[in-house]
């Protein structure tokens, strides 16, 4: 009997077949041999007995990159699939907690594996993972970023207070990102120390934020989506190299480094996103780096996280994308190479 996966994701409908990860390894696993199904967070349910998924479409297959879709109405039991992988993209609100609560009860009490663990989902921060990952011993902290996490309610007395425990840089820029911040999305450059307070200014942030090329098409956007209501930020020193090294996703799977790109922010934009219109490269990761990524990879599988993208600028580690990591299909582009299943059997190893 074929083992069974359900993919719980964004809407079949709108996604970019030709570069979506997901869809990567619905592939993969249909070259596994799985029976693969796919449905949206909003279709699942609890009853007292059971999680349920209330419909869900069946990939039968691959035309070229475009799947091949069977609507399923059938009321499946959560517990009768032999692994779950949740592939919601952020935000991280509160349809994607409850999710993840609902599908823990599911994997604590039933033989299902779901991954990555949603414990691990709700207890984790992204931008908070390279720090974790230097308590842990994977990651010296000249490895990461030096950082602030402020909220706007700051004074300026206050913040003058916490700016003395930021290191100096060279040129005097920062940079801010929203605290729940995605895909490159409302992140700003500020000039000069003397600028951060304003900065911090919700106004302020919304009117930069409206003049980037980045949000302008993101405008008839769900606010949620956008953040535009944020009260935590991210100050960070800006690292130049992002301009000459890129911003490099490394993808990891099973403890084991998969592949990586390296991604190139478009012109006028800060954000390297492909999905803000950045563009991707091979270029050989260095053995030190390599050795680091594959630490990382090990702790994250202990504490539940089997796939995970790490990004690095130049040699500092800024994120961990835990929730739903990119940039499988760009590197098989660039290489020339399928990966899809190799990466799937990875994830599933042991089920």
């Amino acid at each position: 009997m074929k083992k069974k996966l359900l993919i719980i994701g964004d809407a079949l409908a709108g996604l970019n077949t030709k570069g979506d990860t997901s869809l990567a390894l619905a592939e993969g696993a249909l070259l596994c041999g799985w029976q693969v199904h796919w449905t949206a967070d909003t279709d699942i349910f609890w009853t007292p007995s059971m999680v349920c998924c209330e419909s869900s479409e069946a990939i039968l297959g691959f035309d070229g990159r475009a799947p091949q879709t069977k609507i399923d109405p059938t009321i499946y039991n959560l517990a009768n699939f032999d692994l779950i992988l949740i592939r919601k993209d952020p935000p991280v609100d509160e349809g994607y907690r409850n999710l993840c609560l609902m599908l823990a009860g599911l994997q604590n009490s039933h033989k299902t594996k779901v991954q990555n663990d949603p414990q691990a989902l709700l207890h984790t921060h992204e931008k908070l993972l390279p720090f974790h990952m230097v308590q842990a011993g994977a990651l010296e902290t000249s490895d990461v970023v030096p950082s602030l996490f402020l909220s706007q309610t700051l004074s300026q007395e206050q913040l003058s207070l916490r700016l003395k425990h930021l290191p100096s840089n060279d040129s005097d820029s920062w940079i801010i990102k929203p605290w729940l911040g995605f895909a490159g999305r409302g992140v700003q450059k500020i000039q000069g120390r003397e600028n951060i307070w304003q900065a911090l200014n919700k106004q302020t942030i919304l009117q930069n934020f409206e003049s980037t090329n980045d949000a302008k098409a993101n405008l008839n956007e769900p606010k949620s989506n956008v953040n535009w209501q944020e009260s935590m930020w991210i100050l960070q020193p800006y690292l130049p190299s992002i301009q000459t090294a890129g911003d490099r996703r490394v993808l990891v799977a099973q403890g084991q480094v998969i592949c990586d790109i390296v991604r190139y922010a478009a012109p006028g934009s800060l954000a390297a996103n492909l999905a803000q219109g950045g563009t991707a490269q091979l270029e050989p990761l260095s053995p030190q780096l390599l050795k680091k990524c594959e630490a990382i990879a090990k702790q994250l599988l202990k504490s539940g996280v089997n796939f995970a993208g790490i990004d690095i600028i130049g040699t500092k580690f800024t994120e961990v994308n835990i929730t739903s990591p990119t940039g499988l299909r760009a590197f098989e582009d660039l290489a020339g190479r399928p990966l899809s299943q190799h990466t799937f059997s990875l994830i599933a190893q042991g089920i």
